[in-house]
């Protein structure tokens, strides 16, 4: 199965200044060293080799590694979308679509969201529903169709919670303090009740990545609602956290938003 066949027309995003400007840089650390056991079978090989990249892949988009993460998406789509791999498939596909939304490309994110979420529908792929649904969700709030943000965003709560993925359901909480916080009625009191049942899941599972990223979030909407103290005391916090763990783009982000202040 083709990527182009599954996900649907990969020229627009090709022929992005995003993917070209990515497109000119090395790709990443090559994990395939760690499958290369000579008893084993060429689909196990493949199959392993698959995962290391999806593996390798969410590590580079956490730690804010913006052209790793959209080159080891890039050339999994190229090298492995000939397998039967749906969930591997999706899950890079969706952190295609996070790259892009880092960079604010919001037509070619929602693009990829969309696409993603009918993709994940079509192969009743389920367990990485909400996931699916609460990126999607952003993306419309980023697009400023706020109703349809919110219900993605909503869905996806919900359904993480009833699966049990406690570690989604704080993803998805973060996303959705995001979703609040977009469009003419931005809600500041709901976004940050949802960043803040965020910030406390993600500190109680050691997600510590999400929670320096609730830390930022709730420092930047302190700082629009003119709260400067409580600003400078999150963004402190994020600053911190981030360089602790040595992620990239987002120090930058605060640091940023703390010199406005």
């Amino acid at each position: 199965m083709r990527a182009s066949a599954a996900i649907g027309d990969w020229s627009p995003f090709r022929a992005s200044a995003a993917w070209r400007s990515l497109a000119r840089t090395p790709s990443g650390s090559d994990l395939w060293a760690i499958s290369a056991n000579p008893g084993a079978s060429a689909v196990d090989l493949l199959y392993l080799r698959a995962f290391a990249d999806v593996r390798l892949g969410a590590v580079h988009l956490r730690k804010g590694d913006l052209k790793q993460a959209f080159h080891l998406a890039q050339h999994w789509l190229q090298t492995y979308a000939v397998a039967d791999l749906p969930m591997s498939e999706l899950i890079m596909v969706v952190s295609l679509g996070e790259v892009f939304n880092l960079l604010d490309h919001i037509e070619e994110t929602l693009a990829l969201h969309e696409r993603a979420w009918q993709f994940a529908e079509s192969k009743s792929i389920f367990a990485f529903g909400a996931r699916v649904l609460a990126v999607l969700g952003e993306a419309y709030g980023r697009a400023r169709r706020i109703d349809e943000a919110v219900s993605s965003g909503q869905r996806a709560l919900d359904l993480a919670r009833r699966l049990g993925q406690r570690g989604v359901e704080a993803r998805a909480l973060f996303l959705l303090g995001n979703i609040h916080g977009y469009g003419e009625s931005a809600k500041a009191n709901r976004a940050g009740e949802a960043y803040h049942e965020a910030l406390a899941l993600a500190h109680e599972l050691g997600m510590r990545p999400l929670e320096a990223q609730c830390q930022l979030a709730l420092g930047e909407l302190a700082a629009k609602t003119g709260n400067k103290q409580q600003a400078r005391d999150h963004l402190s916090v994020a600053i911190r956290m981030f360089r602790e763990m040595g992620m990239q783009t987002w120090p930058e982000r605060a640091e940023s938003a703390l010199k406005a202040l």
